[in-house]
């Protein structure tokens, strides 16, 4: 079942009897989810477990909701925020496996990993491993001038202490279809932004401003989130990129009719912000989030359907590209494939985001001295 199928269940939008069904019954096992994320959380805020030091202030990186918010571009926007304060910064994430034959301590490289280690040419030391205390020695052993870990995904890791929680919302699904995992997206209630130190709406240009609005006095009201502590960042495309280094400007694909498909979360943003770049999108395929690509055959069979539908080119995602670059060959030509570069960009340039970001440099050259 593809992730966008799946989608349609859980909102509502498929409305057959297998979908009626299907929500039926995880909405049973919604409960069960509920109690065990409850009693976990009461175990952190009793003081029953604790909360392990990495040995450098940490910024945590996470969301309610299951995938989709922005994290990944959002932690490279902090690392870069870092790096221009004169920060050295290193990112900490789970990371989910690649076909890479390179290893990396003896684990495969992610290409999660490779993704952030590509867009900071190895300026941002970047180590995946579940247990992020275990990463972070790791780093410290061959950059022990970091002074700042980033944790990429970490809002539920309580297990990991954090000097600076921030939670991204996503603007055009706030709320992860109002239900818990597995009947919705939430990984925990509304009520656990409460431990958050500020929230992040992202795609906020992909709503309306009186929407925006009433989603920040949501927030307010369902999760006692000040409006003073809700920062706001739009997503934008800045251009082209191909399996060359250069990017091309954004009216590249302006006239051109384009096949896409992904692996993402959130592949229906991703769909309607393509929508406003190409002439038309005349056909598409949506994979499951984290989608492998170890189908040595797959991208030709995609070409296939694409010159079949009269499409001009392919065009996909930076993180499934990572995914699949390596069997990417001129045998496709002459459909080129593309990928967007996306910029993060904070309203009112991020001023609050930039003092918290400060305060943790403060804190950690406190440490040093």
């Amino acid at each position: 079942m593809s992730g966008l199928h799946w989608q349609r269940i859980i909102s509502g939008a498929n409305c057959s009897i297998t979908a009626v069904a299907a929500r039926a019954g995880l909405s049973l096992l919604e409960p069960l989810y509920g109690t065990g994320v409850g009693l976990r959380n009461a175990m952190f805020d009793y003081g029953l477990r604790k909360p392990r030091h990495l040995g450098r202030p940490v910024i945590s990186v996470g969301n309610l909701s299951a995938g989709g918010t922005g994290k990944t571009p959002m932690v490279m926007e902090l690392s870069a925020r870092l790096l221009r304060m004169g920060a050295n910064p290193a990112i900490l994430l789970r990371g989910y496996g690649s076909a890479d034959s390179s290893a990396d301590h003896g684990q495969p490289i992610s290409d999660e990993v490779e993704l952030h280690r590509q867009a900071f040419d190895g300026r941002v030391p970047v180590q995946a491993h579940p247990d992020r205390a275990v990463a972070a020695r790791r780093v410290l052993q061959e950059h022990d001038h970091t002074d700042v870990f980033l944790l990429d995904d970490g809002f539920q890791r309580r297990q990991t202490h954090r000097d600076l929680d921030i939670v991204l919302v996503d603007a055009t699904d706030p709320f992860g279809y109002g239900h818990l995992l597995p009947r919705g997206l939430l990984r925990e209630s509304m009520r656990s932004l409460k431990r958050a130190d500020t929230v992040i709406i992202t795609r906020a240009d992909r709503i309306e401003p009186h929407i925006l609005q009433n989603l920040i006095q949501s927030l307010a009201s369902r999760a006692s989130v000040k409006a003073s502590a809700v920062s706001i960042c739009d997503f934008h495309w800045t251009g082209w990129r191909t399996n060359d280094t250069g990017i091309l400007p954004m009216g590249e694909l302006s006239k051109s009719r384009v096949f896409a498909f992904c692996g993402i979360a959130n592949p229906s943003v991703f769909e309607a912000m393509l929508t406003e770049q190409v002439a038309a999108v005349v056909g598409k395929y949506i994979f499951a989030d984290h989608y492998r690509y170890d189908d040595p055959g797959l991208l030709k069979r995609l070409a296939v359907e694409a010159k079949k539908a009269g499409a001009e080119a392919l065009v996909t995602t930076e993180k499934d590209w990572m995914k699949l670059r390596r069997q990417w060959n001129c045998q496709l030509q002459p459909l080129a494939l593309y990928r967007p570069a996306l910029e993060v960009s904070f309203r009112e340039d991020g001023c609050q985001v930039d003092a918290l970001l400060r305060n943790c440099l403060a804190a950690s050259r406190e440490q040093s001295a």
